[in-house]
């Protein structure tokens, strides 16, 4: 074994170092210095774990319930993890309580599954903080608690989970459970972003954008929203499209406006599918479709966008880019109307 990590890890597992095993095992898992082999791991967690190494089981309990290196089997799974949580590894009893709260392996028991997010939380598992938080915020299998997922995303959130700082920051926003204050809310949101949580950094651009919390700044709100776009976040691609439509903080290009539509789109956004329809039917930035326009307006509509189903509406009551059907016009005013638009309550008349 030439890694030297490898080879020490190796010679303490062979002398019955439970630890050595196990860590040995991650290597082969992420084949990281070593060649990549699951089995291989699988074989070296179960060592670990037959020596009552509880972080051992929770790993090979990761790797029965995901089918990696061994053929998968959650109820051996939901065993390991039991073993490694009553062992003290925090991990395993929030993956246990992901397993009973999913019902996967075991019969479904949200009740135990607060148990275990407890149980991991108080052992330093900030997973368990923010879950739990999310089902006290939710009230399921509990009694709702607003102010005590707050204190449970805060405590997620200074364990390192940056989930749980960007619902910190969205109950300050919102002033759910905790006095609203949108200085706090964006300092959470700046701490999340810089986790790794794209959402946050979308949030945090609209307050920059807005001057909420924060001083007003385009120019950053902009930067945020490349951030938040490029880790994958649809709403931040539309928020950067939408600062490209108005030139707000960077310079106006419809060009690069729709094309963030279009990504925004594709990515589940129904606001990037409206936008980039209103720029298809004009012809701004893009070339003019207005059949296109159409399909977008509908692809918003499906998705809720009250906005998509006015405008498609009135194509078909007005046949642009689609055949004249005014029962499917009322249709689709209705939809509007029934999701939130006044002009399509208006259209109805």
């Amino acid at each position: 074994m030439e890694n030297e990590e490898a080879a020490r890890y190796s010679k303490a597992c062979d002398a019955g170092n439970a630890r050595g095993c196990s860590n040995l095992g991650v290597m082969f898992a992420e084949g990281r210095g070593v060649g990549k082999d699951e089995a291989r791991a699988v074989a070296l967690y179960d060592k670990a774990c037959d020596a009552d190494y509880a972080d051992g089981c929770n790993k090979l309990g990761i790797m029965f319930a995901a089918g990696r290196g061994v053929g998968k089997d959650e109820a051996r799974a939901v065993a390991l993890y039991d073993k490694a949580c009553n062992g003290g590894e925090a991990s395993g009893c929030f993956n246990l309580g992901v397993m009973f709260a999913a019902g996967r392996g075991v019969g479904k028991d949200e009740a135990r599954a607060v148990a275990l997010y407890d149980k991991a939380c108080n052992g330093g598992e900030a997973a368990g903080c923010f879950n739990l938080g999310i089902i006290f915020a939710a009230g399921r299998g509990v009694g709702k608690d607003e102010a005590r997922a707050v204190a449970l995303y805060d405590r997620a959130c200074s364990g390192g989970e940056a989930m749980g700082c960007f619902n910190v920051g969205v109950m300050f926003a919102a002033g759910r459970g905790v006095g609203k204050d949108e200085a706090r809310a964006a300092a959470f949101y700046d701490k999340a972003c810089n986790g790794g949580e794209a959402g946050a950094c979308s949030n945090l651009g609209v307050m920059f954008a807005a001057g909420r919390g924060v001083g007003k700044d385009e120019a950053r709100a902009a930067a945020l929203y490349e951030k938040a776009c490029d880790a994958g976040d649809a709403v931040g691609c539309s928020n950067l499209g939408h600062t490209f439509h108005e030139g707000r903080g960077v310079g106006k290009d419809e060009a690069r406006a729709a094309a963030l539509y279009d990504k925004a789109c594709n990515g589940g956004e129904a606001k990037g599918c409206f936008n980039l329809g209103v720029m298809v039917a004009a012809g701004r930035g893009v070339g003019k479709d207005e059949a296109r326009a159409a399909a977008l307006y509908d692809k918003a509509c499906e998705a809720g966008y009250a906005t998509g189903c006015f405008n498609l509406g009135l194509f078909f009551e007005r046949g642009i880019g689609v055949r004249r059907d005014a029962p499917r016009a009322a249709s689709l005013y209705a939809r509007g109307c029934a999701l939130g638009e006044s002009k399509a309550c208006a259209a109805r008349r």
